[in-house]
């Protein structure tokens, strides 16, 4: 019984523990599953990964084998190919002579007595007769004879006698081409105009100059004598004094056979005025007419001529504003309208003005003014003169009683650019008559002096043709980043006369007809930018009435261009 019990005790325990496995099973046996397929996975990987490398391995034992079968092959194609040529050729004896005939062999004849009888019955006993020994013939030895060594005779170098086709290229190499010429710069590079003056020597510097060279400025003179230095660096010669005022480029041709050429632009100034720290900067007559004026001077153009200045941003001290002949009488400056002799009763009105808008704002940079253009700015100083001949023909600070505008500073006018800008407005008032006056720009009160790189430009001039006053009027517009420029022009009465047109490397030409110049348009080439054009009348023959023309320029896009009254290469503010 004690036995039975123990037995149900242990199997009691046994299903408790059992019941706890299948209660832990239950409870996990996703996780189980998770691990046994991730196992199963991991497994599997490895085995494929291995079952890869095995395949491989294969692959490469196969290809090896298969190497080494070909090899063999080919071995035994080398060896059965050389017991071919053994057999077929035996090596020949050193002495290379007859090979020496074997004795005859000694024919052997069988007698009777020489079997033994054999105790049977007799039989007939045959008598046997050999065969007769083939005799071997031996073959012919062969005997080597070694071939020639070859002898390499080079076949004789082709000549051709033939005339070459005209496509095909020759062996000739091509010299090479020298570059073209670099021009670095000339001294001096500017001159002040002397009619009748001597030639001037000139050297220019640069680079990869000919022995033999062409020197060009512009298309208005040639450098005479030009001479190129050993080197190369440089070019002397003589241009010569009374060139025509204006901004020039310069061409160097080389006369090597090359002809090639190189340009410098600009590179020659020539001016009206003397140069120095100082200069008078002066306009030319200009015309401004009464209200009153008839067609086609009854335009705000003829009536109204605004002049802008411009001085260095830190000039110090005080500046004023000179007028040649104010007034607006007297023979020599005053043009008395129809009816003639009625006197002189039209007024002009002297406007100076500063600060922001002066300049900048566009109706007063317009070729065609208009009453917010004029006015644009802050009033600094104004003044109207009518008949005076304390005035008449000479400068207002010469005058018995002088008359100026000024003094003011140049801080008062318009800030651009770190320069400052002043604009003058000469306007007509009652009145029909046409009056001729200078303006000038100085820091001295008594003299027409200002620093050299002051400028005075208009938008638009109204100037004088005068045989006279008058006979050399030269006018400069500016261009830059513009390909055409229009010239637009009225008053022109001398038809058939002509006006240059100068750019840095062209003359060009306009001729007077119906009132107007034309051609009106002209395209910008290479070089020509960045600098100022030449309007050159010197050689127009206005007659002997005195005219009145009207001048302006634009561009493509119509807006106007500054017209200066020197030349200038600096940019316009």
């Amino acid at each position: 019984m004690a036995q039975d019990s123990t037995q149900s005790q242990q199997i009691s325990k046994l299903k408790k523990m059992w019941t706890s496995f299948d209660i832990w099973v239950q409870r996990w046996r996703w996780l189980l599953l998770l691990g046994i397929f991730g196992i199963m996975l991991i497994v599997t990987a490895v085995l494929g990964r291995r079952i890869v490398t095995v395949q491989k391995e294969v692959t490469e034992v196969r290809t090896e084998v298969t190497r080494v079968y070909l090899e063999v092959t080919r071995v035994q194609r080398v060896v059965i190919g050389l017991a071919a040529t053994i057999g077929a050729n035996p090596t020949c004896p050193p002495t290379c002579g007859p090979t020496p005939t074997d004795p005859p062999t000694p024919t052997i004849t069988l007698s009777p007595t020489s079997v033994s009888t054999p105790t049977s019955a007799p039989s007939p006993t045959p008598t046997y007769t050999p065969l007769p020994t083939p005799t071997c013939t031996p073959l012919p030895t062969l005997t080597y004879t070694p071939l020639p060594t070859p002898t390499y005779t080079p076949f004789p170098a082709p000549t051709n006698t033939a005339s070459p086709p005209p496509d095909t290229p020759t062996w000739t190499p091509s010299p090479t081409t020298p570059p073209p010429p670099v021009m670095l710069g000339i001294t001096p590079a500017a001159i002040v105009r002397s009619v009748g003056g001597a030639s001037f020597p000139v050297t220019i510097i640069g680079e990869h100059f000919a022995q033999s060279v062409d020197a060009e400025l512009g298309a208005v003179a040639q450098v005479t004598g030009a001479v190129s230095s050993a080197a190369g660096t440089t070019i002397t010669g003589k241009l010569p004094a009374d060139l025509p005022v204006g901004v020039y480029g310069l061409k160097v041709i080389n006369r090597d056979g090359s002809n090639q050429s190189g340009t410098l632009s600009p590179a020659f100034t020539v001016h009206r005025v003397p140069l120095g720290p100082t200069i008078a900067l002066e306009s030319p007559y200009v015309v401004t007419f009464g209200r009153d004026a008839g067609s086609p001077c009854d335009t705000l153009q003829h009536q109204v001529q605004l002049i802008f200045f411009e001085v260095p941003g830190g000039l110090g001290g005080p500046l004023y504003i000179h007028i040649f002949d104010a007034d607006t009488g007297g023979s020599t400056s005053m043009f008395d309208a129809d009816p003639p002799d009625d006197g002189y009763g039209t007024t002009m009105t002297y406007t100076l003005y500063g600060g922001a808008g002066a300049y900048t704002a566009p109706e007063a940079r317009s070729a065609t003014p208009s009453p917010t253009g004029i006015t644009s700015g802050n009033l600094l100083l104004t003044a109207t003169i009518g008949y005076s001949d304390t005035l008449d023909g000479r400068w207002g600070y010469d005058a018995p009683i002088p008359f100026t505008l000024g003094p003011f500073l140049a801080s008062a006018g318009e800030s651009v650019g770190g320069r400052q800008v002043f604009k003058l407005a000469i306007e007509g008032g009652n009145g029909n008559d046409e009056n001729w006056y200078r303006v000038a720009l100085s820091t001295d009160p008594h003299t027409n002096t200002v620093p050299h790189d002051a400028r005075m430009f208009a938008f638009y001039w109204t100037g004088l043709a005068h045989q006279v006053h008058q006979s050399d009027l030269c006018l400069h517009p500016y261009l830059t980043g513009t390909t055409t420029m229009t010239l637009g022009s009225l008053g022109c009465a001398s038809d058939g006369e002509e006006l240059w047109v100068r750019t840095p490397f062209r003359n060009l030409m306009a001729t007077c007809v119906g009132g107007r110049f034309t051609p009106d348009r002209f395209g910008v080439e290479d070089g020509e930018q960045g600098m100022t054009w030449t309007l050159d009348l010197s050689d127009y023959m206005p007659g002997a009435k005195a005219q009145s023309l009207l001048f302006w320029a634009e561009n493509e896009k119509g807006s106007a261009l500054p017209i200066f009254i020197r030349p200038t290469t600096r940019t316009p503010p």
